[in-house]
């Protein structure tokens, strides 16, 4: 289930209008739609000794949503795939409906469901 918005959030990721929260808003509102269990993250990822503040998605089955991080696999991977990445940071609340997903991606909703 998680990978079926991967396409999808790949054609916003090329948008630099939407930074990694909205990103993050966005994923977490097609999971939650799809029924996949997540958790909507902010913090800091650590590469090569630099820190970076980031928000980021991790599924219940061990994924991580990531699509703005230049060194993650493909924006949804499993972090066995990525050990060169640490995130750190504690979960957060979203707050995107329908009408908040329309305003930040400018289409939609029911276009991305299936």
């Amino acid at each position: 289930m998680v990978m079926e918005i991967k396409e999808q959030m790949e054609s916003l990721a090329t948008r630099r209008d939407l930074d990694t929260q909205d990103l993050t808003e966005i994923a977490s509102y097609l999971l939650t739609q799809r029924g996949v269990a997540h958790s909507m993250m902010c913090g800091s990822i650590l590469i090569g000794g630099t820190y970076d503040d980031k928000y980021w998605i991790e599924t219940e089955d061990g994924y991580v949503i990531d699509f703005r991080t230049i060194g993650t696999p493909s924006g949804i991977f499993k972090p066995s795939d990525a050990k060169h990445i640490t995130y750190i940071g504690e979960e957060v609340q979203g707050s995107v409906n329908s009408v908040r997903f329309e305003i930040l991606t400018g289409e939609c909703p029911s276009e991305f469901l299936p």
